[in-house]
């Protein structure tokens, strides 16, 4: 017959120190944004940890619940290390990585893309939420919103 074991110290049984265990284990990992230390639950998208943190990446294609395509490419972050730009809609977060959401690159890098989804003439067809215009504050003023 097993007895648990039970600690004359802390009087914590060892199931109960098993449980403890698995809490550790489920806590969240942390990543490096803009230079700060930010938690993220594993499997989470960089997109959903960074506004988590209270900061804004602009979308089109990102819709809650679904699976991501990363499609727009207007939520571009820079990755320390990456070879490029990375979708944050479509990105895990990993402990350790370094994210960097207000940069030169990444401001001109979602501008071109706004160009050239504006520039293919099909606005219309594009995956917009009617939202994501009206919260987006890199859409250009002079266009009127097709919503």
């Amino acid at each position: 017959m097993h007895y648990p074991y039970v600690c004359q110290n802390c009087h914590i049984s060892d199931m109960t120190y098993i449980l403890l265990l698995k809490v550790k284990i489920n806590m969240s990992d942390t990543f490096i944004l803009n230079g700060k230390e930010t938690p993220f639950k594993q499997g989470q998208m960089i997109l959903e940890a960074v506004r988590n943190a209270g900061i804004e990446i602009p979308t089109l294609c990102y819709l809650k619940g679904s699976t991501p395509t990363g499609a727009c490419r207007i939520c571009l972050i820079e990755v320390k290390g990456a070879r490029s730009l990375q979708a944050a809609c479509s990105t895990p977060a990993s402990p350790g990585m370094e994210v960097f959401t207000d940069t030169e690159v990444v401001h001109r890098s979602r501008k071109l893309n706004i160009e050239l989804l504006l520039a293919s003439g099909n606005i219309v067809a594009l995956p917009v939420r009617p939202t994501a215009i009206a919260a987006c504050r890199i859409w250009p003023t002079s266009i009127k919103s097709p919503v």
